[in-house]
């Protein structure tokens, strides 16, 4: 059995090729912009580097694992470098959603053409919701399986989510532009899921906005992420008598996030209860924010090396998200022993009253009551963050490895038949 990946950016940091590699399965791993293939071009980005710090430099060093061979990566870069620009070029959504089809589309296209050319030395085909139409269509003809990883919601929810926010706080994001319920990225999406042979969903919220949109049940197999628990130490978190409790919010600070609904919350606490961090990109405006600056503090965009650091510090981790996947940031702060506050629209792998608390979406009184009941009960603290603590084996890369694996070879006994 092998495989061919198809994924553009780094999706996880590039885990779906690694474990196919890992696993003799990797036949070939298709992707944009790369430089681990290049072995010449990345030393002259590393000399630059060093003589002067980029981001554009610092984030091309990133695209490359060294698990995956470099005679199995086809990366169309001038495609990526086109992507880049196009999307930084666009002025509102509408915009943004046309370069998503487009680029998808011919990204599927320069695939087909190398896939051509060796269609007999794979089996299955792996690729992500809104860049796999063309290559599943390719595959039906010569009948080979696809797997497709949707990596949250489909668009045609999460836009009438986000519309609904939007008209709900009108401009009070910076690119508040409504989302086009019916545009081509939507039904795109859509063909992906009814044609696909097999979808990995992230959460049982992805697995049944499938099924409402119509895909087959018996085709979804859920399968949760997983991170690499090692890099992240835990510790049972403790709160001291009269302390303020330490709230993190690790996330885009907007409308899809639920950030209005948590700094409702915090702003309707005592101020001795809590003290809050914000971090993660800032697309609510200036002036929204400055209405809770007493409360909170906005740290912006901070680096990956940051963030345990933050992690450390925090005894709980907040995310009333709307619409997601399965947001990885609920992973890492469990992984540290944080107890989590969350809804069910964030794909979280939190159980309620075990390791955290489920609140409803849009609700700022029960996120509000979930922080008094952490802050009136430190016992409840500390048993939340013990059992967060013992979720690490199940968080982890290898139980999610385990769980990719087994549908690979479910897979090959059904073709076997």
């Amino acid at each position: 059995m092998k495989v061919n990946v198809a994924m553009l950016g780094s999706r996880n940091h590039y885990i779906i090729p690694v474990i196919l590699q890992n696993n003799d399965l990797l036949n070939k791993f298709y992707t944009d912009s790369y430089i681990g293939n290049k072995p010449l071009f990345e030393k002259v980005l590393l000399i630059l580097n060093k003589l002067k710090h980029s981001n554009i430099i610092k984030k091309l060093l990133t695209r490359r694992h060294n698990a995956i061979p470099r005679d199995k990566i086809i990366s169309f870069d001038f495609l990526g470098i086109k992507y880049a620009y196009l999307r930084k070029k666009t002025e509102n959504w509408e915009e943004l959603e046309k370069v998503y089809v487009s680029i998808n589309k011919q990204f599927c296209l320069n695939i087909i053409k190398h896939a051509k050319k060796e269609v007999n030395n794979f089996d299955v085909f792996y690729g992500f919701n809104g860049a796999s139409l063309e290559i599943i269509e390719f595959c039906k003809q010569n009948k080979k399986n696809f797997i497709l990883e949707q990596t949250s919601i489909p668009h045609k929810f999460y836009n009438e989510i986000v519309n609904e926010e939007i008209k709900k706080f009108t401009n009070y994001e910076k690119n508040g532009m409504m989302r086009n319920k019916d545009y081509d990225l939507v039904n795109r999406e859509l063909q992906e899921i009814m044609l696909t042979d097999y979808i990995i969903a992230p959460s049982a919220f992805v697995k049944d906005s499938l099924i409402n949109l119509g895909a087959k049940s018996e085709k979804i197999i859920l399968i949760p992420y997983g991170i690499e628990t090692e890099r992240f130490p835990y510790k049972i978190r403790k709160k001291g008598k009269n302390r303020p409790l330490n709230i993190l919010f690790l996330s885009e600070v907007g409308l899809r996030k639920g950030t209005l609904y948590l700094l409702e919350a915090l702003r309707n606490l005592k101020s001795q209860m809590a003290v809050a961090k914000f971090a993660g990109l800032m697309s609510l405006k200036e002036e929204i924010l400055d209405k809770y600056k007493d409360r909170v503090e906005f740290l912006g965009h901070i680096p990956k090396s940051e963030v345990k650091e933050l992690l450390n510090w925090a005894d709980i981790f907040i995310l009333p998200s709307l619409a997601e996947g399965s947001s990885i940031s609920i992973y890492e702060a469990l992984a540290s022993g944080i107890p989590v506050i969350t809804t069910k629209n964030s794909g979280s792998i939190v159980e309620d009253g075990k390791t955290g608390f489920i609140v409803p979406v849009r609700d700022s009184d029960s996120i509000k009551d979930a922080i008094i009941k952490y802050y009136e009960n430190p016992y409840l603290l500390e048993e939340h963050s013990y059992n967060a603590v013992k979720m690490r084996d199940f968080i982890d890369i290898k139980r999610y490895e385990r769980d990719v694996l087994n549908l690979i070879n479910l897979i090959e006994r059904t073709n076997n038949k």
